[in-house]
């Protein structure tokens, strides 16, 4: 039987075993916390499909409707797209709100981050032939898998504000989108081929 050693640092630098509840509100959240997680964010937006729709400005996209289930996606859009319209999603409230929203829409942007916001989505397919239709993946791109039909798709991997400041950021144009997807489906595999810098 090995012997079980507890080396204890001698730093003063070190972290305490049982931390000061007075200190913690120093040190958490850090200061640079916000921009760090930004700066992640910022380098994982990814364009899934049609590249040649972004950046997309705000007089590009002309009447905006931002749908989706996040308070930040709205925030975030918002500030891209000042004039947008807002719409709070739920598949229990159906979609013919959603559906007249989006007949007056140039470019519906939409947050897609589960298999029930992934059919409210489909639900607008009758009108893409008429307005740019944009998903943006939150979370888990494997939901795009079955909207190939959308004219642009960008994902990004967090809930967090930082993500969907970073998503619209890249969306308008500010930053690049340069991010790789963690996994590969077949569509998003072919998807990302045809739509490589």
């Amino acid at each position: 039987m090995s012997n079980l050693y507890l080396c204890v640092s001698q730093s003063e630098n070190k972290v305490p075993y049982v931390p000061d509840p007075g200190k913690v509100a120093a040190y958490v959240p850090h200061p640079d916390a916000s921009a760090f997680y930004l700066g992640l964010a910022a380098r994982s937006v990814t364009i899934i499909s049609g590249r040649d729709q972004f950046p997309l400005s705000p007089q590009d996209a002309g009447r905006v409707l931002l749908a989706g289930n996040f308070t930040d996606f709205f925030v975030a859009g918002r500030r891209a797209y000042p004039q947008a319209i807002s719409y709070w999603y739920s598949p229990a409230r159906g979609a013919d709100q959603l559906l007249a929203l989006a007949r007056n829409a140039d470019t519906v942007i939409f947050s897609v981050s589960n298999r029930a916001g992934e059919r409210m989505l489909q639900q607008l397919r009758p009108l893409a032939a008429n307005r740019r239709m944009i998903a943006f993946s939150v979370l888990n791109p494997v939901y795009l898998d079955d909207l190939h039909w959308v004219d642009g798709a960008l994902a990004v991997y967090s809930y967090a504000t930082e993500s969907f400041i970073a998503g619209f950021s890249a969306m308008v144009g500010r930053i690049p989108a340069n991010g790789r997807p963690p996994m590969m489906s077949p569509y998003s595999l072919r998807a990302l081929r045809e739509n490589a810098p």
